[in-house]
């Protein structure tokens, strides 16, 4: 069966959340993990976004890597089909350390473009 460390799916205009501090550490052939972290169909709001933050992320493969197929990675922002395009978004990833998945590290599918945030 395969899994994700943290999935927010329809989860729209949530007022302050964070995912932040976590180590996740996936092995082939021992772990079967999809997207790590995935955003799906999901926003905060203007001025309280989602943080995904600080987080250390390590392998994502599918049951048997040498033969079966898998489309998960690391992060996913903007995921899943909306009509309302600030559904998919509001969102922030930062200061992550994503390693070894397949795929890609950090995907970001959709949302809405805001002006930039300074960390620190």
């Amino acid at each position: 069966m395969i899994r994700q460390m943290v999935q927010f799916n329809d989860v729209i205009g949530i007022g302050t959340a964070q995912i932040a501090w976590n180590q996740n550490i996936n092995e082939a052939f021992k772990s079967a993990g999809e997207d790590l972290i995935n955003m799906y169909a999901s926003s905060g709001r203007p001025g309280a976004p989602i943080l995904i933050h600080d987080n250390y992320l390590q392998g994502s493969y599918p049951n048997n890597p040498l033969t079966d197929g898998h489309s998960g990675g690391g992060i996913l922002l903007g995921d899943g089909t909306v009509s309302v395009a600030s559904n998919n978004g509001y969102q922030y990833a930062y200061n992550n350390q994503v390693v070894s998945t397949t795929n890609y590290g950090l995907g970001i599918i959709g949302g809405r473009a805001t002006a930039s945030r300074t960390t620190g």
